[in-house]
Order: structure tokens, then C-alpha cells, then sequence
């Protein structure tokens, strides 16, 4: 493990944070489309099934954070990072990611704009 594997994974859990607050994620949310069709349902069932899997990644994320502090576990390289820098992007950007699916899920059942329903000027 290097920096450069940390950074990575640090860039992939705050990208998945943004993309879902863009409402540019692929999620669930295409299968469950095909089975029942467009709706509040399909909001509700989406939000649940998501957000319930961020936040056992982020309660299982939380413990082997504390659990690598708390045991000084490092890396094997010469620089002997510490793991839980690594470990902690998981609690971190999965709690993010829960936030942003939690704003979404309001603004849809709230009837406001979502950024998915607007042009972006890159398009």
C-alpha cells in the first residue's frame, strides 16, 4: 500500500459522493425501474435499499478504522503508512454518499428539481 493506492481510494468514495448529489450514480435503481416502473415507490424502494447498504459500509468501515488505530497496523512498504488513513475513506466517503442519497431522495419526493431533470452546459 502507497499513497498513491490511498489517494485512489479516497478519489473513488468522495466521486461517488458528488456523482450521487449530481445524479450521475448508477445505482440500483435501473433493475428496480424494469420491474415496477417510475414512481414514489420505486424512490422509496431505491432510497432504502442504497442508503441501508452505505450505512453498514459505513458502521463496518468505522470499526476496522478504529480497529486498524487502534493496533498501529501499517503497511509493508518502506514508508509504513498507517492503515487506517486508507480505512478511513470508507466510513467517510460512504457517509457522504448517504447524505447525498438522503438530499436526493427529499428534493424527489418534494417534487423540486434534481440535477438529473436539468441541462448541464457540458452537453
Amino acid at each position: 500500500y502507497d499513497f498513491d493506492l490511498f489517494t485512489l481510494v479516497w478519489a473513488a468514495f468522495a466521486g461517488a459522493a458528488y456523482t450521487s448529489l449530481r445524479g450521475r450514480h448508477v445505482t440500483a435503481g435501473i433493475a428496480i425501474e424494469n420491474i415496477i416502473g417510475r414512481g414514489t415507490l420505486l424512490a422509496v424502494l431505491r432510497f432504502l435499499i442504497v442508503v441501508g447498504f452505505l450505512v453498514l459500509l459505513t458502521i463496518s468501515g468505522i470499526w476496522h478504522t478504529f480497529s486498524s488505530w487502534q493496533t498501529h497496523e501499517t503497511t509493508f512498504d518502506v514508508e509504513q503508512w498507517p492503515m487506517w488513513i486508507a480505512k478511513a475513506s470508507l466510513p467517510v466517503g460512504a457517509g457522504f454518499w448517504a447524505v447525498a442519497e438522503f438530499a436526493k431522495f427529499l428534493r424527489q419526493l418534494g417534487g423540486i428539481s434534481t440535477p438529473e431533470n436539468e441541462v448541464l452546459l457540458d452537453e
